[in-house]
């Protein structure tokens, strides 16, 4: 116990934090959402700096959470996953036509990108190919539900396999093209899309799309 002007007052270890310790996912979360502010101000080539800056922490602190830049775009995907890609799996509906599906799925990820295109951008910039992307996380669903249209009409499942993977990032691509020229509307670009995506299953005789495996 310490005493100043006449009044008792207790004392704090040397050491011992200030105040309710800060629950590490809490403090995560919250860097994380400082950090898309900054990659909406600053652009998808946003620094780490720039980061650190806009969450009010030293750039040692985001190294520590996240590792690197790549680990701060992952942890952004892991986020924003969690939300798109449980949308775009309501297409798979087998009492829904083919093309309409199809149609619905793109035209979900091209409203996302759409509002956040420099979200868009940093994900693909910065992540790298580890698992975790959001292109694999897509893949895997379609892949399964792919490969279970096709079995159902009589062909080769290990194809869907490669479609699966083959066509999301093929609209990746498209559609990273298109956040920067805009060189045509949104409904243009989602019909195009389509096209390519559901002449394919066309002419391989699949008119539904099956649902994914939960496993």
């Amino acid at each position: 116990m310490a005493y100043r002007d006449g009044m008792a007052e207790t004392t704090r270890r040397v050491g011992r934090p200030r105040g309710p310790r800060v629950d590490p996912a809490a403090r995560r979360e919250e860097l994380l959402d400082a950090a898309v502010l900054a990659i909406r101000k600053h652009g998808s080539d946003v620094s780490m700096q720039e980061l650190a800056d806009a969450a009010g922490v030293t750039r040692p602190i985001l190294y520590d959470h996240f590792g690197d830049r790549a680990g701060v775009a992952n942890a952004l995907i892991d986020r924003f996953s969690a939300e798109l890609v449980p949308s775009i799996s309501t297409v798979f509906d087998e009492s829904v036509p083919l093309r309409e599906a199809v149609a619905k799925g793109i035209n979900i990820f091209c409203m996302f990108v759409e509002k956040e295109p420099d979200l868009f951008r940093f994900f693909l910039e910065a992540s790298g190919p580890e698992p975790g992307s959001m292109n694999s996380a897509l893949g895997h669903m379609f892949a399964s539900s792919f490969s279970a249209s096709l079995f159902a009409v009589g062909r080769d499942p290990a194809m869907g396999e490669v479609w699966g993977h083959a066509l999301p990032g093929a609209v990746f691509a498209a559609v990273e093209w298109w956040s920067s020229t805009k060189t045509m509307p949104r409904k243009t670009l989602v019909g195009h899309l389509t096209s390519l995506v559901a002449d394919a299953f066309e002419a391989s005789g699949v008119s539904r799309l099956a649902p994914p495996s939960s496993g």
